[in-house]
């Protein structure tokens, strides 16, 4: 068992070399880890190194950051065309590293026309409402861009009420791979083309050390938009914001310069993003004279799920309140409108640009999508008709997708590269069927290393309470649904002298288990009344969730005469989420699962025929006893 845990073969030994011979706070690499890195990391190659163990020197890499890329927003060569920054850096960890920048770009925008193409989609019902058109995929068939004005002859006006009409904030809000990304490239082009509204893009996350990067693509993709408006425009950022500042903003230059640098340590480039935020919204109150303009930003976590980490991305909610004063502030003196868009896994409904939001249904909630949606998008993606996916297929995608986009993408691919599902084509491409295997169920999801719906669940099981985690990995075990002395009967048997404390640890952990929606409490039936329990009423009154309560259903539901009361207390749990239990179930060992297992039998068989059998006892040693000599002298006295 211990040996399955350990670590072993020839990356381990190489590895060993390489970090002894790295400088003091440096990082070697080899030539097949370059090859899994992601787009936000440069590697440089150095000279080769002879290391024991090998025959051949090794060839090493030196990995740093890659900074902001050359253009956000506008390019500068007077086309229009947009450089999305989620371009540079895709969700997808598999389309990082297999695709070309060039196929990357072509394949990202295929999401966003595919995705959109989904009828009765929420979240573009909700955008299209904002923007009052309606969604085509010829917009995004072509490159993206965004004509000037000047060349557009079909604009047309946003309805009353919009954002887009007198400015505002938008709230995009929704966990990554929802479809924030598509639904935010559309607007762009959408409004770029029909309103002549030029976009400004900011990005920070998802690492805590390069938060100034917010406000280096603020700043560049700003400058882009008046380099857009005047081609003569010197083609240095420096120089040409040089010529855009106003004599009484020209003291921040030496600051832009030391932003532009990038050499600066952790804490100075922190103290450098407000400057750079303050003055992108000073140049956004010069533009608005001139153009109307949607500012994009996005707060992006990426796998950092930990509370410490979660709040080094506070000053995105302050960065994001200096821009949205420059939007909320209308359009009087012949301003044209700002609208400002917040791409966020999960919105500060205390902020007051997000309360307006709410107040105005200007904010966007990106849920899983349904059913026949899921069917629909997965043949988009297969380029076919929905009914050529098999039901199998079918649910087997859409239960371990959670209906999330990226994931469905995900797991069409690694079931294509795998050749679990085939598609048979004719001459000319069009797909005529799609055969899958036939035992889905089987395949090794947790195996898929490389996409982020197992990275982002991996994550998430080490960011859990060490409690929290035993708990989860426990339930993994059970097919069905399970109750608290199931999960215990390993750890803390209520037959092997387990206190009502440990009771309530495991309880807690159970209860944040479901809060975070990991774990889920079934409806319960009760015999008598032959009608279904809601879970609020067994969960949370009382003493009804309480560690005794659940001695008490578990005895009544092995036993042969319980009463209905007796089994409305019986609380179960179940772990529904496919992909959490192929991955959480991954890391327990064979061995651990049995022990689980047959634990929760045998205290399942003590809670039936123990109890009766104690009492028993009780009763016995309830009755006086009187020894055989005593009970001879007083039957004589008698």
């Amino acid at each position: 068992a211990l040996q399955e845990y350990t670590v072993l073969g020839d990356p381990v030994n190489l590895s060993a070399r390489l970090m002894a011979n790295a400088p003091q706070g440096g990082i070697l690499i080899d030539e097949a880890t370059t090859r899994l890195c992601t787009r936000e990391l440069l590697c440089e190659e150095l000279p080769a190194i002879r290391v024991k163990g090998k025959t051949n020197p090794i060839t090493i890499f030196r990995p740093r950051q890659k900074g902001p890329p050359e253009y956000i927003g506008l390019e500068p060569t007077g086309s229009g065309r947009v450089s999305f920054p989620w371009y540079d850096r895709p969700l997808s960890i598999s389309q990082q590293i297999s695709m070309t920048e060039e196929s990357l770009a072509v394949a990202l925008k295929e999401n966003v026309a595919q995705l959109c193409s989904v009828s009765g989609w929420d979240g573009l019902l909700k955008v299209q409402k904002l923007l009052g058109g309606e969604f085509s995929v010829d917009l995004h068939r072509k490159p993206a861009a965004v004509p000037k004005s000047s060349m557009s002859s079909s604009l047309s006006s946003p309805p009353d009420g919009s954002p887009f009409a007198n400015g505002g904030v938008v709230v995009i809000e929704g966990n990554d791979g929802m479809g924030k990304i598509e639904l935010a490239e559309h607007m762009v082009l959408y409004a770029g083309h029909e309103f002549s509204m030029l976009p400004v893009f900011g990005t920070m996350g998802p690492r805590i050390a390069d938060l100034d990067r917010f406000g280096i693509e603020l700043l560049l993709s700003t400058i882009g938009v008046f380099r857009h408006l005047d081609p003569h425009m010197p083609r240095s950022d420096l120089d040409a914001l040089q010529r855009i500042l106003p004599e009484h903003l020209a003291g921040i230059m030496p600051q832009v310069r030391e932003a532009f640098e990038g050499k600066a340590d952790e804490e100075r480039r922190r103290a450098l993003l407000k400057p750079l935020v303050e003055l992108v919204a000073s140049l956004l109150e010069i533009l608005r004279k001139k153009t109307s303009v949607l500012v994009v930003l996005q707060l992006v976590f990426g796998t950092s799920l930990f509370g410490k980490t979660l709040e080094s991305f506070a000053p995105f909610w302050t960065m994001a309140a200096i821009l949205a004063r420059v939007a909320e502030s209308g359009c009087g003196h012949g301003d044209k409108p700002v609208v400002v868009t917040f791409l966020v896994k999960q919105a500060d409904h205390n902020h007051p640009s997000v309360r307006k939001a709410i107040q105005n249904d200007w904010l966007v909630k990106l849920n899983e999508l349904s059913d026949d949606n899921c069917v629909e998008y997965m043949a988009a993606y297969l380029r076919g008709s929905p009914d050529m996916v098999p039901p199998e297929l079918n649910k087997f995608i859409a239960k371990l997708s959670l209906g999330n986009p990226l994931y469905i993408r995900e797991t069409i691919d690694q079931l294509l590269s795998n050749e679990y599902i085939k598609i048979v084509r004719e001459a000319d491409g069009k797909p005529i069927t799609i055969k899958c295997h036939h035992d889905l169920d089987g395949i090794n999801i947790a195996s898929w290393g490389q996409t982020a719906m197992v990275g982002n669940t991996v994550c998430l099981l080490e960011s859990l309470d060490p409690l929290e985690a035993a708990v989860l990995k426990m339930s993994t075990c059970f097919e069905g649904a399970f109750t608290l002395p199931d999960l215990a009967a390993s750890t803390r048997s209520r037959w092997a002298g387990a206190t009502q404390f440990d009771y309530l640890r495991i309880f807690r952990a159970i209860q944040n288990l479901v809060k975070r929606g990991i774990l889920e409490v079934p409806l319960v039936v009760s015999k008598e009344k032959e009608q279904l329990v809601s879970p609020s009423s067994s969960y949370g009154g009382g003493m009804m969730g309480s560690p005794s309560s659940y001695s008490v259903a578990a005895s009544a539901s092995a036993g042969g005469g319980s009463t209905g009361l007796e089994q409305a207390k019986l609380q179960t749990f179940e772990m529904k989420n496919m992909l959490i239990r192929k991955v959480g179930g991954s890391m327990v060992l064979e061995a651990q699962k049995k022990v689980v297992k047959r634990q929760a039998l045998i205290d399942r068989t003590l809670s039936r025929d123990l109890p009766a059998r104690m009492e028993e006892v009780r009763t016995k040693r309830l009755e006086p006893h009187i020894p055989w000599y005593y009970e001879n002298v007083l039957a004589k006295g008698a």
